[in-house]
């Protein structure tokens, strides 16, 4: 735990329990991460040895920050928003560093929070892994400027500015990203693996709107699925190629800006492997 103090983790720790960042009277309360396990975890989300991160949890009280100065693994991080006089948590993510969240919340021990909600806003030039099976929520307004990566578990955006507009976001199976209000995003994506064994993960609209494309030409091979008035809108002077058979969003496609291109060529194998591709079953508008 660390109250009204800026503390510097310059060691790999191994505890095994929740790390508490908090703010008092006005006072500073904050978390330097200096090293790679200087928040304890390990890259493999299996063990469960990460620790969850809980910041800002005293009624009243706000403003701790939390700095991935190197890259860290950890459970699930919990935050608060700006309220009146009372200051968000804040992390900021390092450059070329990299926060995973997640744990396997099928496993015992599991030091984690599942549906964690991060209110507060992470900044920074690094990057998000979403991993494990354990759901973690976005709901502040985050302006970091690396890469998001959704590889296993629910990363659920809320707010609308849960992710940065130019931010590239990767969606690979078993990983599902699922939107509680209506995002932009740079690009959607998905790891290639070898032919056969398609590693799109699953794009859950809920009822509202993603906008993609501004940032760069990506395939998409996964799922994109919501009821209701769930929307994919195409921006930007790239290609957006969905390769994905089972795309059956409920709402509208419309293609704004540069080409969406459903399916590809068969890849050249014995026998041939078609990329047939799908968009939602609503209205096509350019």
């Amino acid at each position: 735990m660390v109250t009204n103090t800026l503390a510097d983790l310059n060691a790999a720790n191994t505890y095994f329990g929740p790390t508490f960042i908090r703010t008092t009277n006005g006072l500073v309360g904050g978390v330097n991460a200096n090293v790679a396990s200087a928040l304890p975890g390990s890259a493999n989300v299996n063990l469960n040895d990460r620790t969850s991160v809980t910041m800002d949890d005293l009624v009243g009280n706000g403003g701790s920050s939390l700095s991935i100065i190197a890259s860290q693994n950890i459970s699930s991080l919990a935050g608060i928003a700006a309220a009146g006089p009372i200051a968000a948590s804040t992390v900021n993510i390092g450059n070329n560093q990299t926060l995973t969240i997640g744990f396997n919340t099928a496993a015992a021990p599991a030091n984690g929070t599942n549906n964690a909600n991060f209110a507060g806003n992470i900044g920074g030039l690094g990057s998000l892994v979403k991993d494990g099976t354990s759901t973690q929520r976005l709901s502040g307004t985050n302006t970091f400027t690396g890469t998001v990566a959704v590889n296993g578990g629910v990363l659920e955006l809320q707010n609308g500015l849960a992710i940065a507009d130019t931010v590239n976001v990767t969606v690979s199976s078993p990983g599902t990203l699922t939107l509680i209000s209506s995002e932009r995003i740079g690009s959607l994506a998905s790891l290639p693996t070898a032919v056969g064994n398609p590693a799109g993960g699953t794009v859950q609209l809920n009822g509202q709107t993603l906008f993609t494309g501004a940032s760069a030409s990506t395939t998409f091979n996964g799922q994109i699925t919501g009821a209701g008035t769930s929307n994919l809108v195409k921006e930007g002077a790239t290609t957006f190629i969905l390769t994905g058979a089972n795309n059956n969003y409920a709402g509208t496609t419309t293609v704004n800006g540069g080409t969406l291109q459903i399916g590809i060529a068969p890849i050249v194998t014995v026998p041939p492997t078609p990329q047939i591709g799908s968009i939602g079953v609503g209205a096509v508008a350019a």
